[in-house]
């Protein structure tokens, strides 16, 4: 006999408590999220590469001006040629950071080479120049060519013999100014760019590492030698603290580079020390330049020097990304200021238009460092 009690219908199940949802829901909305995020990343990444190229497009815009400028007051000996080859090595260096295209690496190292050929013919003995400023371009142009055959892969047969004819034209350089400023006929700061000039086209030379130590060995015994003799005319009051600091900021850059090419655990103290030395020089000769810039006394040139100088010895000094961006951003605060006072100063007639463009490539300088750094985001244009 069969029941005809009605069976119980199935509870309803249980409500869903709030903020449930389904694994399917949870990797939709993860899947969603990562896409945002890497889209987001991307337009970050895309806005400071353009911001990074704009900056890059106005700095060699402005070194070209500057370039023209020079070469215009070097024509007729209102320049000196350091101002001019400064200038020129800027321009090239900038032009080549802002491609990694070969084709286009060529065309501007061939258009810089026509450039410096045209200036060595008015930087010759028949113009009047004395054979420091023959041999100060005929070892740009060397530079310039051994670049381009680089990036033409050229055999090594070739650019070796333009290192060695460039080391040669950069030694006599460096005879000849330390001969000048044996006499009082020039300041510290030509000796030391010719003698910077000196080892890097020494050490790019090489690729072997005890010749590298044993050249680095020599220049630092130069060094050492013409800090003593800075040191000495200071002590007589022939020249200023500057000098000094400028001599010693020179020998603690090679010193550095020796340490380095030591590779030995136990030089990391002495490498730390030197770099510590090196940034507390640099920062006093700031310091000094800058008085020296507002009382009238030095130009606008020594200052953008030595700021460069300071910035990329802080920079070298750390590995820490968050020290890098507090030391660019300072700088920037410096060299914003400096702008200030170069452009009052254009305004009032005492200094010509190309302070303003140093210091505005100061400016650009820091900015394209602190985007790259990832750390100037919307600041470019300002």
């Amino acid at each position: 006999m069969t029941s005809t009690e009605p069976q119980p219908s199935p509870s309803p199940p249980p409500p869903r408590p709030p903020f449930q949802f389904t694994l399917r829901t949870l990797l939709i909305v993860v899947t969603l999220f990562a896409f945002i995020c890497s889209w987001l990343a991307v337009k970050r990444e895309q806005g400071m590469a353009a911001q990074v190229k704009a900056l890059q497009k106005e700095r060699i815009d402005v070194l070209t001006t500057l370039v023209e400028d020079y070469t215009s007051q070097f024509r007729v000996g209102t320049s000196p040629n350091e101002f001019l080859i400064g200038a020129e090595t800027d321009l090239v260096n900038a032009q080549l950071a802002a491609t990694d295209n070969p084709e286009q690496r060529v065309a501007v190292l061939t258009e810089a080479l026509k450039r410096e050929r045209e200036i060595m013919k008015f930087a010759s003995p028949v113009c009047g120049r004395d054979e420091v400023d023959v041999e100060w371009w005929r070892s740009i142009s060397l530079y310039t060519q051994i670049r381009l055959l680089r990036v033409q892969k050229s055999p090594a047969v070739q650019i070796r013999a333009l290192q060695k004819e460039r080391i040669e034209a950069l030694t006599k350089v460096v005879q000849i100014r330390e001969s000048q400023y044996w006499v009082g006929t020039i300041d510290r700061e030509a000796v030391v760019s010719a003698e910077a000039a000196l080892v890097d086209a020494q050490v790019d030379a090489t690729g072997n590492r005890d010749e590298r130590v044993a050249l680095l060995t020599q220049a630092l015994k130069r060094e050492s030698a013409l800090l003593e003799i800075a040191g000495s005319r200071f002590g007589s009051g022939s020249v200023t603290e500057g000098d000094v600091n400028r001599a010693r900021s020179l020998l603690l850059t090679t010193k550095i580079r020796l340490l380095r090419d030591g590779r030995r655990e136990d030089m990391a103290d002495q490498l730390k020390a030197a770099h510590k030395e090196r940034v507390e020089t640099l920062i006093t000769l700031v310091k000094h330049d800058e008085a020296h810039y507002r009382a009238g006394v030095t130009d606008c040139e020594s200052v953008v020097n030595t700021e460069t100088a300071l910035v990329n010895a802080q920079v070298e000094a750390t590995d820490s990304r968050d020290e890098r961006v507090a030391l660019l951003t300072e700088a920037l605060k410096r060299e914003t200021a400096l702008s200030k006072i170069v452009d009052g100063r254009f305004q009032a007639g005492s200094v010509s238009e190309a302070d303003v463009y140093r210091a505005r490539l100061l400016l650009l300088d820091a900015r394209i460092r602190l985007l790259r750094e990832g750390s100037l985001w919307g600041a470019a244009t300002k």
